[in-house]
């Protein structure tokens, strides 16, 4: 199950219900489906091929930020240290760990920006459209069965069309998203290090 939510607001005038209820949710609940499924996995007769494999859905924002939500923010940046120190404790136990970091993708959330915005938004986007949720589908499925991606741990995936824009939406609210399709960051440089 992915689930997520966001509620946005200037961190000045942010209320720590506003806060924890994102924290919980969108990172809190994370930590907890890891340690559910990883004691499963662990119970399995170690093989040669991974006897596990967790993929974490993170976001874009979670690498670079963005103006009204730093507590969605905090949890998806959050979602990626976890998966890399996750990644680094179960490795010994054959299990492998990556996150999924998609960018703007039709959902509920995208659904409720409204038209000026959205058209801002899909301006900035080459293919002019959100990514569907089967698009992604296609790379967690790549990353959970598929053999090739048996030595891929402690990985982010940032996935969309979008390369390097900031969008102002008004004086009081920006986007900003850098990332490339199907880019997977380089863990010790932080540079991009494979491009599909």
């Amino acid at each position: 199950m992915v689930s997520g939510i966001t509620r946005d607001g200037l961190l000045m005038r942010m209320k720590t219900s506003q806060w924890q209820e994102v924290i919980d949710l969108n990172l809190t609940g994370v930590y907890l489906c890891i340690q559910a499924a990883a004691k499963i996995m662990m119970k399995k007769k170690k093989v040669l091929l991974p006897q596990g494999r967790i993929i974490n859905i993170a976001s874009v924002v979670g690498l670079v930020g963005n103006v009204g939500q730093a507590n969605y923010s905090a949890a998806k940046a959050g979602v990626i240290g976890l998966t890399k120190s996750v990644a680094k404790e179960y490795a010994s136990r054959n299990i492998n760990v990556n996150a999924v970091a998609p960018g703007f993708i039709a959902s509920d959330m995208t659904a409720k920006l409204g038209g000026d915005i959205e058209k801002k938004i899909l301006e900035t986007i080459p293919l002019g459209r959100y990514g569907q949720p089967e698009e992604i589908a296609g790379l967690v499925e790549f990353l959970a069965l598929n053999p090739a991606a048996s030595y891929i741990t402690g990985q982010v995936f940032k996935y969309s069309s979008s390369n390097h824009h900031f969008v102002t939406i008004n004086s009081r609210f920006a986007i900003t998203f850098t990332f490339t399709m199907y880019e997977l960051l380089d863990d010790n440089s932080g540079h991009a290090g494979v491009h599909h």
